[in-house]
């Protein structure tokens, strides 16, 4: 085990993480009984609501295995805790995965490659902690006037406004991605891996228009195959 790795995973950020844990918890079970409590102003049964619980609970198992898989990804590199608060937090396990490689390109450096010390995993935490609080803070303050942003950046035109978000979104993970496809030379193993990854998201969502469970396993079966292909190759 690293030594900075001791850190990651000392009780003391195991303690953060149950905090931070059992705010959300807290949070979950308030608004749950708030949606039982004025079921009635909008004219649902309590059978109704438990019907909703049980469905969203089915329906969390899919984006809740991505999590898993990308879990393991971060538990080797930044440690236990701070992957399971991060992902119990955000739930988003690309955007946790590229903030935290992000925070480790600052120094020049992969997630975990060599000369990846205490100093570079603090800066892939609070990279993961900046992008998260800025959602938080334009969630606040632009909220109220998010429509009328919408309705200036789109002309009116909703259809405008969504190529405008994935064009940008395209842009930032084409940008992410494209230094692993560039070590194809010198690094062949981790080049398709990517490439792997890559191609297989790509099936997962054109398929995903039949087979709709695929919107939620896509990533975690694009990860394995990564991981196949990387392991496969660098042998």
């Amino acid at each position: 085990m690293k030594d900075y790795l001791v850190i990651a995973n000392s009780w003391q950020v195991w303690l953060c993480a149950f905090i931070c844990i059992g705010t959300i918890a807290v949070q979950a079970i308030g608004f749950a009984r708030l949606c039982y409590k004025n079921a009635k102003l909008v004219g649902l049964t309590k059978e109704q609501c438990n019907k909703s619980f049980q469905c969203g609970m089915v329906t969390a198992i899919g984006p809740s295995l991505s999590c898993f898989i990308g879990a393991i990804s971060m538990i080797t590199v930044v440690g236990g805790p701070l992957a399971w608060m991060r992902l119990a937090m955000i739930g988003a396990a690309p955007t946790e995965l590229t903030a935290a490689a992000t925070g480790a390109a600052a120094y020049g450096l992969e997630m975990g490659a060599e000369g990846y010390n205490i100093e570079v995993m603090a800066n892939s935490w609070m990279t993961m902690a900046l992008n998260g609080c800025g959602w938080l803070v334009v969630v606040l303050l632009l909220t109220p006037s998010m429509d009328k942003m919408r309705t200036k950046m789109g002309g009116g035109d909703e259809k405008w406004l969504g190529l405008i978000t994935a064009t940008a979104s395209i842009g930032l993970f084409a940008f992410m991605a494209t230094q692993y496809y560039m070590l194809l030379p010198k690094v062949p193993a981790t080049a398709w891996a990517a490439i792997a990854g890559t191609v297989v998201m790509i099936v997962c969502a054109k398929l995903s228009n039949k087979a709709v469970w695929l919107k939620e396993y896509g990533l975690g079966i694009a990860i394995v195959a990564g991981i196949v292909v990387g392991a496969i190759l660098d042998k």
